[in-house]
């Protein structure tokens, strides 16, 4: 009786953590080509003769890979490039889009930056928190988060690139072991444990 009780315990613990392992899929992800993906330059307050003009990534709809539970892909996501000789500030909106799965994450920042001739650069671009990092649910129930470079640099160059960050965060529904399932799984252990000490003293 006392192995039967044990063998039970020790299935329905293994039960319940194959079912928290199951729900953590993999992701593929094939990211969306300008007609979805884009990024603005908006309220431009420039001193001197002076803009900041941005741009996708060569390449951005290229990207084609797939995520496990817990990986992460970075890619070049969009340029920024000062021109002229001066300084000012600027509202980006930035939006990352994928044909696979068909998601799209949006942030707003602000930009500042100076420069000399479009060459001797130097700036920054940092985003509201509120819009990123973006973390969305898909059909089957796997989460994934979209994040861009925070205080990216505009750097002594002409062109600085901002990256995003793709997480595959695992299935939202998928249950993490809990301490119930620890013990029962314990139990189980023990419970067989001592069914065989006995046994082995019955012999004796």
């Amino acid at each position: 009786m006392m192995k039967k009780i044990s063998v039970s315990l020790c299935t329905l613990a293994m039960v319940a953590w194959f079912a928290g392992t199951v729900g953590a899929t993999p992701v593929d992800f094939d990211v969306a080509t300008s007609s979805s993906s884009r990024v603005v330059v908006s309220n431009i307050s420039p001193i001197g003769w002076t803009s900041l003009q941005a741009g996708l990534a060569t390449g951005l709809g290229n990207n084609v890979f797939t995520l496990a539970d817990g990986q992460t892909q970075t890619i070049d996501f969009f340029y920024l490039r000062a021109t002229g000789t001066g300084g000012g500030t600027a509202d980006i909106t930035a939006t990352l889009a994928f044909d696979s799965p068909m998601i799209s994450a949006t942030g707003q920042g602000d930009a500042t930056w100076g420069t000399i001739g479009g060459v001797i650069s130097g700036g920054a671009l940092n985003w509201d928190d509120s819009t990123l990092p973006d973390i969305i649910t898909l059909a089957d129930g796997n989460r994934v988060s979209i994040d861009f470079e925070e205080g990216v640099e505009i750097g002594f160059g002409s062109i600085a690139t901002v990256h995003a960050y793709i997480t595959n965060l695992g299935n939202a529904t998928a249950p993490v072991p809990e301490p119930g399932t620890i013990f029962l799984l314990g139990a189980g252990l023990a419970g067989l444990g001592i069914y065989s000490r006995r046994k082995m003293k019955i012999k004796d």
